[in-house]
């Protein structure tokens, strides 16, 4: 359901999607309102993909803790950085 969750803030969400460049973000779902552009990461070489229904929340930080271990999933893509600190931007300061 993602964001289509009653309570949930569709508007500080956007799609997340791993592939090449020329590669194509995923259609919202139906009935889905996303208002931000999606985000494209370079997957690190132990990942995968992300799911199609895959969702990143502008409007809720998380503070990794020194001692808690995190995976490496990639890295934004170099194109889409100005767009990602744009939305969080947004999505803090609104």
């Amino acid at each position: 359901m993602g964001t289509l969750k009653e309570g949930v803030i569709a508007a500080n969400h956007a799609v997340i999607y791993a592939g090449p460049s020329c590669s194509l973000p995923p259609k919202p779902l139906p009935g889905e309102k996303l208002s931000k552009n999606p985000i494209r990461v370079e997957l690190a070489g132990n990942s995968r993909f992300f799911e199609p229904t895959t969702r990143i929340n502008f409007g809720v930080l998380h503070a990794v803790e020194h001692n808690l271990k995190v995976r490496n999933v990639g890295i934004v893509s170099s194109a889409h950085l100005l767009l990602l600190r744009s939305h969080l931007k947004e999505a803090m300061f609104q």
